[in-house]
């Protein structure tokens, strides 16, 4: 079997808690590792799987229980390539597409950048600021290998991606989630998912609340834990090796941060940024028959 859905993302918006739901569902086979990244070769280029190692991946799924076979990779719905090459891996495709407010949405996505050592400037602000250096290849830490991560204004311009997507795709192959949807009822949310997939309902009542923000306490302790656990799992996939990690990194890193809010933004920097955002959506409102207004109130 070979995947028929898609979750696209945006990165931030309830991807993880959806898809552990969908992964625990008997009809359901979602692949190990949650993202795989084989379609966005323009994003993510440091050891992309083979064919032959990305069909692996599903080749515990069954076709005689499992009605629906699936991956999601947040990068997708970003990346000017993944879809095409979706669409010609398999025409047949279906897509689900989660969405937020885009102002929460790039400052969350800023926090799990600074939690995987991915960017180096703490303040939202000052990094959103930097994005017109980044995209001329300046500022980019050492520890990034993938700098279009950084460039936190294009990530946001959720219509636009939408929009690009919906130009290729039929509009009755794409399920949209809100990220407001999913948490002010999350049955409902996941319910609609299933709908949308042909697979009946399976009982569930007990949803896991989505992983909370992390504030980092010790930055170049925690810094220092990340960039030796990316290269131990970089190092890992090279190899082939597919044992469990023992636990230990995850152990010291989970010393380093803890749950904690994120600092607010400036409220002048806010009124900025839905300056910016509005017209797109206004844009994302149009194509998904929704009123996003209030995002931006």
């Amino acid at each position: 079997m070979i995947p028929n859905f898609f979750i696209l993302g945006a990165p931030k918006c309830g991807t993880t808690a959806l898809a552990s739901y969908l992964r625990e569902n008997p009809s359901i086979f979602m692949c190990e590792p949650k993202e795989p990244n084989y379609f966005d070769e323009d994003s993510f280029k440091r050891l992309p799987y083979d064919r032959e190692s990305y069909l692996a991946l599903f080749k515990d799924a069954d076709p005689s229980k499992h009605l629906a076979v699936g991956e999601a990779s947040t990068g997708y719905l970003h990346s000017k390539v993944a879809v095409p090459a979706i669409l010609r891996f398999n025409p047949a495709a279906r897509f689900i597409v989660m969405l937020r407010d885009p102002i929460q949405m790039v400052q969350a996505l800023h926090s799990e950048q600074l939690y995987w050592a991915i960017e180096d400037i703490r303040d939202f602000e000052q990094a959103w600021r930097a994005s017109p250096e980044r995209e001329r290849g300046e500022r980019i830490p050492s520890s990034c290998h993938q700098p279009e991560k950084l460039l936190y204004p294009g990530w946001g311009l959720l219509g636009r991606q939408v929009g690009t997507l919906l130009s290729l795709v039929d509009r009755s192959r794409v399920h949209f989630v809100l990220f407001d949807d999913l948490t002010s009822d999350t049955a409902a949310a996941y319910g609609a998912v299933l709908r949308f997939l042909g697979v009946p309902p399976d009982g569930r009542t007990d949803f896991r609340a989505a992983r909370e923000n992390q504030r980092i306490r010790s930055p170049l302790l925690h810094r220092t834990l990340q960039l030796l656990s990316r290269e131990v799992s970089y190092l890992k996939r090279r190899l082939g090796i597919q044992a469990k990690a023992f636990g230990l990194l995850p152990a010291l890193r989970a010393l380093t941060a803890e749950p904690g809010k994120r600092d607010p933004l400036r409220p002048a920097f806010k009124a900025e940024l839905a300056d910016l955002f509005r017209e797109d959506v206004r844009e994302l409102s149009h194509s998904i028959g929704r009123d996003l207004s209030k995002w931006l109130q």
